[in-house]
């Protein structure tokens, strides 16, 4: 089950002057989707709310890629789940650029019972303060419910909402929730 991964007591997020970040990515909107996608199904969605909110997009990449094969990425996941470490990240966006966005979607497929532990890592490097983040997952059929607490407990200051599951394929699914979100 989810809901056991608050921040680690000893986690200090790197500085930014310790990671890659990625300057040269431009904020064009007020809305950033960000996504986390192992087998591009997460990405679908995301792309689909991307089009659909005029939004930017960022994805969320390990830096140490997750083993090609199904089981072993799940045995990397569970153990990381299981410690709550936080990986290192391949890219980051610059503090300043997180700061410009008032609505985020962060997306996820669910890994055993919650988000996978690159997208707490993501989270627990910026201040969310009063942006409302919008999640969204994909899963063959675990709820999202899990994972919120997760996501609340990582993303400081942020009004988390909880979302929905979808499929890659959605379409119609997606743009009816996006619709009943009444964004600007």
């Amino acid at each position: 089950k989810g809901g056991n991964n608050a921040p680690a007591k000893d986690f200090v997020p790197p500085a930014e002057s310790e990671v890659n970040v990625d300057e040269n990515f431009t904020a064009t909107s007020k809305t950033l989707v960000l996504y986390f996608s192992k087998t591009n199904t997460t990405k679908s969605v995301a792309n689909i709310i991307r089009t659909e909110t005029d939004a930017d997009i960022f994805e969320i990449e390990r830096k140490t890629p997750y083993p090609e094969a199904y089981t072993p990425t799940t045995e990397e996941a569970k153990e990381e789940k299981e410690a709550n470490v936080r990986p290192e990240l391949k890219t980051y966006l610059p503090k300043k650029i997180i700061e410009q966005y008032e609505t985020i979607f962060v997306g996820f497929p669910i890994w055993w019972g919650t988000v996978p532990m690159p997208v707490l890592s993501f989270l627990n490097f910026y201040d969310f303060d009063g942006k409302t983040i919008y999640t969204f997952c994909t899963a063959a059929s675990s709820s999202i419910s899990g994972s919120t607490s997760d996501i609340r407990s990582n993303a400081s200051g942020a009004n988390v909402i909880e979302g929905k599951r979808f499929s890659a394929n959605d379409e119609s699914g997606i743009k009816s929730w996006l619709l009943s979100l009444s964004l600007k």
